[in-house]
């Protein structure tokens, strides 16, 4: 399955603020995902396609520092040295948060991710890009009919079908997936 283009052409940025982010701190990631889709849904005498209710992409950066972890969220990616100075400001906040609250270092194995994994790029299923729209709802239609033919007393029939497209981009000192 391929990476989404908004993903593709946010993968620079990523490895950038991660590569700016390990020059002040003991460990730096970036997770990114971008999840979309459609739902088709098809009766008797209706056929509606809209997009995936719950599409979400966001980033999450996971740092290390002074033996202290810290995580954030952001919704859109501004450029990395933009984002850069934005997560500086807010660890200098929560690190002030966590002294006067006198909470303790976290182990600092939580953040480290020296294990490497291997892996090949193969299509896990078809997408919906290469099936088409229609394929897709000749598919459900022949289902809905098949369904409908199995007892005349059967006065309709729905079938919806969600499909979802997760792309994600993890980038640390260790890691690019």
């Amino acid at each position: 399955i391929e990476c989404s283009d908004y993903l593709l052409s946010q993968l620079d940025e990523m490895a950038d603020l991660v590569e700016r982010l390990n020059e002040t701190y003991t460990y730096a990631s970036i997770l990114g995902c971008d999840t979309k889709g459609k739902t088709f849904s098809i009766s008797k005498n209706e056929m509606t396609i809209q997009d995936y209710p719950s599409s979400e992409r966001g980033f999450v950066v996971r740092l290390l520092h002074h033996g202290r972890y810290f995580e954030y969220s952001f919704n859109d990616f501004e450029d990395s040295s933009s984002l850069e100075e934005k997560v500086n400001r807010l660890v200098q906040e929560d690190l002030q948060i966590q002294k006067e609250a006198n909470l303790e270092n976290y182990d600092h194995i939580l953040c480290y991710d020296d294990l490497r994994y291997e892996s090949s790029d193969c299509i896990v299923q078809e997408t919906l890009e290469s099936k088409g729209i229609d394929e897709m709802v000749k598919l459900l239609s022949r289902i809905k009919d098949k369904v409908m033919a199995m007892d005349q007393r059967i006065i309709n029939v729905k079938i919806q079908c969600n499909y979802i497209h997760v792309s994600k981009a993890f980038f640390s000192q260790n890691k690019e997936l």
